[in-house]
């Protein structure tokens, strides 16, 4: 959604969670920073810009949580933490942590670092289903309260219909709220996409505020997408006006594209008071080189705003991207405007590593590792497995926050530094020939394993490794369970 509208959908909120008032908005700020992959860009921008319908944006999360490959890596956790300028070290802020099941991602759990406790912290937890089509039909949140108890929060139901084509479509998006210790799932938002008479492009999307008193749905906003050539070309923002009963312009965003990608964005707000007619608000210029097999890949995005009183476009910030010969987006570099004395200052940068022995399509992650103009600029290409963020401080680049991640099958050679945090559980070799190694349990733990067929084939308790020599050569299933906690990996045994 558009800044505005991310905006008009915050609600606040005091949840009950053991006799205590739990306040939404602190753990929502910090779980959009969280898991927010680009999170200094959007802190420091603190901007939302979507050139995709809701239709392609659950599809595309459909595809990022769904694959079926058995030699690809899953994505098990991710580590955050924080450059402490008072005591010139790294502190850990935040975990985010993944469990899949049939090669799809089942939960997420966020968790945030206790430095009295010295142990990680569960906040939030997001469970999700899948039809037997593949789609994502619904999403859960829960929140932990103080007693560390799940306590539900808000959940996400989506319908689909076959198109003519034979692809499903999303057609209604719905939102509903818990706001007590006893579940009891209340709507909030709705939204209902409509299509082309091909079914294949969403030409609108009316959102839905639920009205307790009235016990019905209100219109709320709408969005009219616009294509040229079958590519979007402009969207239309409406409010629903309850006074007179009807649809009212708030804004508008077109798009211009040389060939199939964007090269300039226009932002437009409808000007109620003097023009009765829209008012240019923001612009967005994007530059593109060359990527691997001549693609392009985006280099400079450059923003401004309309200054009404000199009639011309203000310099408001530009973004620089650097890639490595591999097509990956190694670093960035962020300026702000500066009016005097009147040029680019840069204040952020941030840089990736890679393991270039394993390329994007090698893994399995709950999100995607791309950030996109138009489907035409991909970041990476390859693994990555380490983030490292930096602000600009008295002319000297100073450490701000680093992520590191962490896969299945594979030992992660950057370290994590200060504090001791568990590692995610992994099994290898894999294929493995006779002794199966298992890494990061914290002491004798159970190890079942299953055939493809659900039968039970060995049972053992241990902290280090099996021995599998005597089992047959096929797909089999690992499930650990390490302090009350099951870890499920599949493996073949040669």
């Amino acid at each position: 959604m558009k800044k505005f509208i991310t905006l008009l959908l915050i609600i606040l909120v005091s949840i009950p969670v053991s006799g205590q008032a739990f306040n939404q908005k602190d753990q929502e700020s910090e779980f959009e920073m969280t898991t927010n992959f680009f999170h200094p860009l959007v802190k420091k921008h603190k901007r939302d810009k979507d050139f995709k319908s809701r239709d392609i944006r659950v599809q595309k999360k459909t595809e990022r949580l769904t694959t079926s490959l058995l030699e690809k890596r899953y994505l098990d956790s991710l580590i955050y933490q924080e450059w402490d300028t008072d005591f010139n070290t790294w502190r850990f802020t935040t975990k985010q942590e993944f469990i899949y099941e049939n090669d799809r991602i089942k939960t997420e759990t966020v968790y945030t670092w206790n430095g009295a406790e010295s142990e990680l912290t569960p906040i939030l937890k997001s469970e999700y289903t899948f039809d037997a089509n593949g789609n994502l039909i619904s999403e859960i949140q829960s929140i932990a309260g103080l007693t560390l108890d799940w306590t539900l929060h808000q959940k996400t139901d989506y319908t689909y219909f076959l198109n003519k084509d034979g692809v499903y479509k999303l057609l209604i998006e719905e939102n509903f709220a818990n706001y007590t210790v006893n579940p009891q799932w209340i709507n909030t938002y709705k939204f209902e996409l409509s299509y082309d008479e091909f079914e294949t492009m969403v030409v609108q999307e009316i959102v839905y505020e639920w009205d307790a008193g009235e016990n019905k749905w209100t219109n709320m906003y709408s969005d009219d997408y616009d294509y040229t050539s079958g590519l979007l070309s402009s969207i239309i923002n409406s409010l629903w006006n309850n006074d007179d009963n009807k649809w009212e312009p708030y804004a508008k965003w077109d798009y211009f594209r040389d060939s199939f990608k964007i090269n300039e964005e226009i932002q437009y707000w409808w000007d109620t008071d003097l023009t009765n007619d829209w008012v240019q608000e923001s612009r967005f210029v994007y530059e593109y080189g060359i990527g691997l097999d001549a693609m392009p890949i985006l280099t400079i995005e450059t923003a401004f705003i309309w200054d009404t009183e000199k009639d011309y476009w203000q310099n408001y910030y530009k973004d620089e991207y650097q890639y490595d010969n591999h097509g990956n987006r190694s670093l960035g570099t962020y300026y702000e405007w500066i009016e005097t004395p009147g040029e680019w200052a840069q204040y952020y940068k941030d840089a990736f590593i890679f393991d270039l022995n394993y390329s994007f399509s090698d893994l399995i992650a709950p999100f995607n590792y791309e950030e996109e103009i138009d489907d035409t600029s991909v970041y990476f290409n390859n693994m990555v497995i380490g983030y490292r963020g930096y602000e600009y401080v008295n002319q000297v680049w100073e450490d701000n926050m680093k992520m590191l991640f962490f896969y299945s099958d594979y030992t992660n050679v950057l370290s994590i530094d200060d504090e001791k945090l568990p590692k995610a559980i992994a099994v290898y070799p894999n294929p493995v020939k006779d002794k199966l190694c298992i890494q990061g349990v914290s002491k004798p733990s159970k190890v079942s394993i299953y055939n493809v067929l659900g039968k039970l084939v060995f049972s053992e308790t241990t902290s280090s490794e099996v021995d599998l020599e005597g089992l047959q050569s096929g797909i089999y299933i690992v499930k650990i369970m390490d302090q009350q906690k099951e870890t499920t990996r599949k493996f073949i045994k040669n």
